[in-house]
């Protein structure tokens, strides 16, 4: 998967997924193994930040942007931060 949205794309089991920062509000987009965007909002989706993924930030299903998103208590840079996604399950 190619990052449509400006951010860094990682693997999470069966589904892609790219991660796109702004300031303190991170936004996941879903695309699943055929390449559709995973519009559901039933995954449980948290991104572990920071040196040794020390931090946890649940993301929250928001239709308006078909992406799963979450406020942290800094601004990130995913492309410089240690970023790691756990839990895309149903």
């Amino acid at each position: 998967m190619a990052a449509s949205h400006g951010g860094q794309v990682v693997a999470v089991g069966d589904f892609s997924v790219e991660l796109v920062a702004k300031g303190p509000v991170v936004s996941a987009f879903v695309i699943d193994a055929n390449g559709n965007a995973h519009l559901g909002g039933d995954l449980d989706l948290k991104l572990l930040v920071g040196a040794g993924a020390g931090s946890e930030l649940a993301l929250k299903w928001d239709a308006p942007s078909a992406s799963y998103t979450g406020k942290a208590a800094a601004n990130l840079d995913p492309p410089v931060a240690p970023c790691h996604t756990s839990g895309a399950q149903r």
